[in-house]
């Protein structure tokens, strides 16, 4: 069950049987009509050396700028990209990165991504390579990073108050 909360709030709700809850960041939060979309790719199978030579062959492929690669778990990475694309690009750019093909049918089905903030089996996302490039034709949301981080910082400050709880 998904609950969306306010205009352009920063979470999502999902109720899973094994948690309370499931923080997540919407790839059209960035929008202030929620039209467009920054990018959110998950992959699931790759080494960080071979995720960091597809993306720098995205990047300019695609013109687009700055990637930060997460960890998610053990071997398993996501990475983030801020640049607003409207949802026509934004469907070709992602549907053309060989990520996760599951998590890209949903997001291309919902029209807009979810990344996962809360821990999954204890870990929470963190930060392992930031891949630079500057875009020639896109404006990068700086702010967006930022924005990423302190959720993730907060969710795991939230995680270290309840386990010594």
């Amino acid at each position: 069950m998904r609950f969306k909360i306010g205009k352009s709030v920063f979470v999502l709700f999902d109720r899973i049987p094994t948690e309370k809850f499931v923080l997540g960041l919407q790839s059209n939060s960035f929008s202030p009509d929620r039209t467009k979309n920054v990018i959110f790719i998950d992959v699931d199978n790759a080494s960080l050396n071979e995720l960091v030579k597809e993306i720098k062959k995205f990047q300019k492929k695609f013109d687009l700028s700055t990637a930060y690669i997460y960890e998610s778990s053990p071997g398993k990475f996501f990475f983030a990209i801020f640049n607003l694309l409207d949802y026509d690009e934004w469907s070709k750019v992602i549907s053309y990165f060989p990520g996760d093909i599951r998590h890209t049918i949903i997001a291309l089905a919902d029209k807009t991504s979810v990344l996962r903030i809360s821990a999954k089996k204890g870990n929470i996302p963190k930060l392992v390579k930031i891949v630079r490039r500057k875009s020639k034709t896109r404006r990068e949301l700086s702010f967006g990073f930022f924005v990423l981080e302190n959720i993730l910082r907060r969710e795991r400050e939230l995680q270290k108050k309840y386990k010594n709880a």
